[in-house]
C-alpha cells in the first residue's frame, strides 16, 4: 500500500474502532438477564466482526484478508482489556479470540470473491454483511419452523451451528439459546442439541476461507 492508502485504511481502522467502543458502553448489561462478563465477549465479537467487515477497504488479495483479520481481532482485544468488567479466562478469551478471527477471515474471503464480479464489486462489503445477519439469527428466524416440524438433534445442531452468534457463543462458553429472551423467544431452549465445537468449527471457517480464497486468486478481476 502506498501512504495515501495506508492513512486510509488508519483512519478507517480508528473509525471501526470507535464504532465498537460506542457500542460497547450502550450495551444494557447492568439488570439485564445476560451475564455481563461472557454476553460482552459474544456482543462484542459479533460486532466487531461485522462493523470491520463494513469499514476496513477490501482488495481481494489474500495479504489484505489477512491484514483485516488481524486488525478485526486487535480491536475486540482492544476492546475487552479497557472494558471495566471483571477478568475473563485465558481459556474463553483465546477461543473468543480465534473465534472473531476466523469469523472475519471467512466473511472478507466470500466479499473477496463477490469483488471479482461486476454484478457484485460494488456492493460486497454490505451483501457479505446481510448474509452475515441473516445467518447470525438463523435461531430466530427458523424456531417457527423448528416448532412446526420435528427435527432430528443433528438437524437442530446444523441449525444452531450456521449462526455467528451461537460460533461466538460456544467459543466463550455461553448457552445463549437458555437464557431467558431467547428461551422466551425461541423453541431451541426446550430442545435437546449441543453446541458446536467451537476449535473444530474454527478449522471449518479457515478452511472455507481458504477455499474462497484460492477461487478468488483464479479469477480476473472485474472491470470497472
Amino acid at each position: 500500500m502506498n501512504p495515501v492508502q495506508i492513512k486510509d485504511w488508519l483512519l478507517r481502522w480508528g473509525l471501526a474502532a470507535l464504532l465498537v467502543l460506542l457500542f460497547q458502553h450502550t450495551m444494557p448489561l447492568s439488570g439485564s438477564s445476560f451475564p455481563s462478563d461472557t454476553w460482552l465477549v459474544v456482543n462484542l465479537g459479533l460486532a466487531t466482526s461485522l462493523t470491520c467487515l463494513l469499514m476496513l477497504p477490501h482488495t481481494g488479495g489474500t495479504l489484505s484478508l489477512v491484514f483485516n483479520s488481524i486488525a478485526s481481532t486487535g480491536i475486540f482485544l482492544l476492546m475487552l482489556f479497557t472494558h471495566d468488567k471483571g477478568p475473563i479466562p485465558n481459556t474463553i478469551l483465546l477461543q473468543s479470540t480465534l473465534a472473531v478471527f476466523t469469523t472475519t477471515l471467512l466473511l472478507f474471503s466470500l466479499a473477496g470473491l463477490l469483488k471479482r464480479f461486476r454484478a457484485t464489486s460494488e456492493i460486497a462489503l454490505p451483501t457479505v454483511f446481510l448474509l452475515a445477519l441473516v445467518a447470525g439469527s438463523a435461531t430466530l428466524w427458523l424456531g417457527p419452523v423448528v416448532e412446526l416440524f420435528v427435527f432430528s438433534d443433528g438437524s437442530v445442531n446444523a441449525i444452531i451451528a450456521i449462526s455467528p452468534l451461537s460460533t461466538i457463543s460456544a467459543a466463550a462458553e455461553y448457552d445463549y439459546l437458555r437464557n431467558e429472551w431467547f428461551y422466551r423467544n425461541t423453541p431451541f431452549g426446550s430442545l435437546r442439541f449441543a453446541y458446536p465445537d467451537s476449535l473444530l468449527l474454527g478449522a471449518i471457517y479457515l478452511g472455507f476461507a481458504a477455499a474462497l480464497q484460492t477461487l478468488t486468486l483464479r479469477l480476473k478481476p472485474a472491470p470497472h
